[in-house]
């Protein structure tokens, strides 16, 4: 009879580890994404995201160092995001950037549940009224397939972009720039970006 009991409680120990192992996989999903940025044919720089999701809240952490070596001097950039969606409604944004360590933006968006705030590094940037359900930050990991609009965390507006066809999506930036996401099963494996100073490419090295 004891042994019997025994072997009963053992069962219930296995089930008990079987269903928090699911929970934790479920509350602790987490993908891991790395990409080389490329100018021209030389490496400069790294990015790092992070996905996860705790049961209706899922974040995204964004990091991305690159150095650019000119003929006098050097040029340091680094930038750092987070952005946090509970039941797929964005609750907020956060993006720092900088340039020789000098702050050239620092945003940050709120929603309170009517509406957002907006902040630059100056201070408060106005409001947006309508919840946003895609930021920049998802496109490394949703292919916007029948999207016409998506939230910049830079330029803290919608920014329109378009299908290019072949999986490929174009966002046509306020300052005339252009950035172009590229996909394949799902994941962005391409990125390439227009700025002020050059053109970049991101191009996909792992995931985890």
């Amino acid at each position: 009879m004891r042994q019997l009991k025994n072997i009963i409680i053992l069962l219930l120990i296995c089930i008990m580890n079987f269903q928090f192992a699911e929970a934790s996989s479920y509350i602790n999903n987490r993908k891991n994404l790395t990409y080389t940025i490329t100018k021209g044919n030389e490496a400069i720089g790294e990015i790092h995201i992070i996905k996860s999701t705790n049961n209706d809240v899922t974040e995204y952490f964004f990091e991305s160092n690159a150095r650019v070596n000119l003929l006098l001097f050097n040029i340091k950039f680094y930038d750092k995001m987070s952005v946090k969606f509970n039941k797929n409604i964005l609750q907020e944004a956060k993006l720092y950037r900088t340039t020789n360590n000098k702050v050239e933006v620092n945003n940050l968006i709120t929603w309170n549940g009517r509406f957002y705030s907006c902040f630059d590094k100056n201070g408060h940037n106005g409001f947006i009224n309508n919840p946003i359900l895609l930021t920049t930050a998802c496109l490394y990991f949703y292919e916007p397939v029948n999207v016409n609009s998506i939230f910049s965390e830079k330029f803290q507006r919608m920014i329109p972009i378009k299908n290019a066809g072949n999986n490929r999506y174009v966002m046509y930036l306020p300052n005339g720039n252009k950035t172009t996401y590229a996909y394949l099963n799902g994941i962005c494996y391409s990125v390439e970006a227009e700025t002020d100073w050059a053109n970049l490419k991101f191009t996909y090295k792992s995931n985890s």
